[in-house]
């Protein structure tokens, strides 16, 4: 579920969205439909808002996915996450695998939006 509360989210969640899509083949029209069974609050209100003004089914999905990517992977959100990654340091008790994992895990979203939102 994604609220919208951690706007950073967004990139893993809508990874996690189209990857669970395309492995059940399910087509454009059908996800744009089921998105908002997994958005909560004001992430749900708003994405069920830009489904109602799309008067297009053409590329449904791909115009709402590209609202919710510029609503909450700003340029500032995107900034702070770069920092996040940049300045994360290892903890005393991990080892380097560890550390390599949390790295990777925090960085996923950079390289992801980066290539979202050009």
């Amino acid at each position: 579920m994604f609220s919208g509360s951690d706007p950073i989210r967004v990139i893993k969640f809508l990874r996690a969205f189209h990857d669970s899509a395309d492995y059940n083949n399910a087509s454009e029209g059908v996800v744009a439909h089921l998105l908002p069974y997994l958005l909560k609050g004001t992430a749900a209100s708003r994405y069920r808002t830009q489904l109602a003004r799309t008067r297009s089914q053409r590329h449904l999905y791909l115009h709402l996915v590209q609202d919710m990517l510029k609503c909450y992977a700003t340029q500032n959100v995107m900034s702070q996450a770069y920092q996040s990654v940049l300045q994360l340091p290892q903890n005393a008790n991990e080892d380097k695998q560890e550390f390599g994992g949390r790295l990777l895990d925090t960085a996923f979203v950079v390289p992801c939006a980066q290539r979202a939102l050009s």
